[in-house]
């Protein structure tokens, strides 16, 4: 007596956890298609607008053609032969991505086809190569479940309002399940594997009892089949690096370390560029961080000195002062934000054996608030993934909490790349940083692609010039003395541009700056 029963109840509520899942499933798409792209094209606003915007015009397709077709084919096998036409697509998405990778990132594509000199255009194209399709398929799902539930008209605003809600809830457990279970647990790939699928799954369970048993049995072991490849194409790359000795999808992005034989082994977060660099045999880099090494021989005091670095990475800049100044009672408070980051660093940047460096995994700005050290010297090597300055880390409040935790004494300074001190991003964060500290200077690294500024709360001229005459290690003796010839105070503009929390154009100003100079 139980079974006609439970199928009754099965058949009425169906379409209900159909939405369910494939509501789940648009929404682990749509969170992995973020991570997929930002390693090639960043992670700004411009690019997250793009995504965002496109995926709801390729839903708005969706619901369009789907609410017509379902008119015209009214019937369960239409709607499930669509969502399986998704799932398929979807399940050879991360094969298709490293063949377009291949095309648009290392081939010369992506070069060329840049809108208004920005990776923007590249990456609104590659969506809608991947996913462009499979999205506006899952949009059809709503406006053909409706069609295919709705029985008696008196009833429709509950039978509609039924099937959102379920997608809808859907769509919160997708992106939760996402964004804190597979995709760090499992990865990018393995989690639109498992949306295709969901995809598959629940469309081949809507097919049961409309398609003869033999049809289903023949469609069943296709399915089988095709999983097995996908899952099997989702390891396949194409001009991976050789030199790869780890990779992992964390909270925040994806990390990386490469071997390289010039510079012993590289970071790379969200294939931006070089993020820390490593040599066992090596202390300088001939990088910006070795530049920030002068600042110890500008402090009154050289003992008992204690250091924040927001934004450690791998650790170069607190290696380099536990090498050189560890003796001399330094401490070090290395703050990063990314757990995995940090994993990486004590196993392939000797993180562990730095002298009294201590790792702490938290934001920059919230440790600040917490915590009540104040710091002779705080740097910050802060950078989003392609290679602009969080727009929280340049504002005047940000600034304000790195004033009150710096000594009497102290120095704060901070890297930015710019290709001039004329430039948009330069003049406003100097500016924003000058609003705070009464003394600002700057001065370019080696290869005169990033700057350094410093603030401090008494004036430093003098102390720059002395950086000449200091005794300090020979190889030091060279940055010394670039940095004492190349250091310049900035003053106040008659009409600053200052920003704050509320207005802080970071990545905007950076893609106008690199649009001038013709990096793009």
């Amino acid at each position: 007596m139980r079974r006609p029963h439970l199928n009754n109840v099965l058949k009425k509520h169906f379409f209900l956890f159909f939405v369910f899942v494939t509501g789940g499933a648009m929404m682990m798409i749509e969170m992995a298609s973020f991570r997929l792209m930002t390693p090639y094209f960043g992670a700004s606003l411009f690019i997250w607008g793009a995504i965002i915007g496109f995926f709801m015009v390729a839903l708005s397709l969706g619901y369009y053609f789907g609410g017509r077709i379902a008119d015209a084919y009214p019937y369960r096998k239409v709607l499930m032969g669509i969502v399986m036409a998704a799932g398929a697509l979807l399940g050879f998405t991360p094969l298709l991505s490293e063949l377009l990778i291949v095309y648009f990132v290392r081939g010369g594509f992506y070069d060329r086809m840049f809108l208004f000199g920005s990776a923007t255009s590249t990456a609104i194209i590659f969506f809608q190569a991947l996913f462009m399709l499979p999205v506006m398929l899952l949009g059809m799902v709503s406006p053909f479940v409706t069609r295919l539930s709705i029985r008696e008209l008196e009833k429709t605003g509950n039978t509609a309002g039924s099937i959102y809600a379920f997608s809808t809830v859907g769509s919160v457990l997708g992106t939760f399940a996402s964004s804190f279970v597979t995709i760090p647990l499992f990865g990018v790939k393995e989690t639109m594997l498992i949306a295709a699928v969901s995809l598959l799954a629940v469309a081949f369970l809507g097919l049961i009892k409309q398609l003869p048993r033999s049809i289903l049995m023949r469609l069943g072991f296709m399915l089988i089949v095709g999983i097995a490849f996908m899952i099997s194409s989702a390891s396949m790359s194409f001009g991976r690096s050789e030199n790869m000795l780890y990779q992992k999808d964390s909270f925040y992005g994806r990390v990386e370390v490469l071997k390289d034989d010039a510079l012993g082994v590289v970071l790379d977060i969200n294939r931006s560029g070089r993020w820390s660099v490593y040599h066992p045999n090596k202390m300088l880099t001939g990088f910006y961080f070795d530049y920030f090494l002068p600042f110890y021989y500008m402090l009154d005091k050289k003992s008992d000195i204690d250091v924040l670095i927001l934004g450690s990475a791998g650790g170069v800049i607190s290696r380099q002062y536990a090498h050189y100044f560890g003796d001399n009672g330094v401490r070090i408070d290395g703050v990063e934000l990314d757990p995995e980051v940090t994993k990486a660093a004590y196993r392939f940047f000797g993180l562990g054996q730095q002298k009294n460096v201590t790792a702490i995994n938290d934001d920059g700005r919230i440790y600040l608030e917490k915590n009540p050290k104040r710091y002779d010297l705080i740097f910050t090597d802060v950078f989003a993934s392609d290679l602009y300055i969080p727009y929280q880390m340049a504002t005047k409040e940000f600034y304000e909490s790195t004033y009150v935790r710096l000594s009497d004494g102290g120095i704060f300074s901070q890297m930015i790349i710019a290709g001039s001190p004329n430039e948009r991003i330069f003049k406003c964060v100097s500016q924003t940083m000058k609003s705070v500290y009464p003394y600002v200077y700057f001065f370019p690294d080696g290869k005169r692609i990033q700057y350094l500024l410093a603030g401090s709360r008494a004036p430093l001229n003098d102390t720059f010039a002395a950086l000449r005459n200091v005794a300090a290690p020979e190889e030091l003796m060279a940055l010394n003395s670039f940095v004492a010839d190349e250091g310049r105070e900035i003053l106040s503009d008659e009409r600053p541009c200052i920003f704050t929390d509320n207005w802080a154009p970071t990545e905007l100003f950076a893609e106008l700056d690199e649009i001038s100079r013709g990096y793009r």
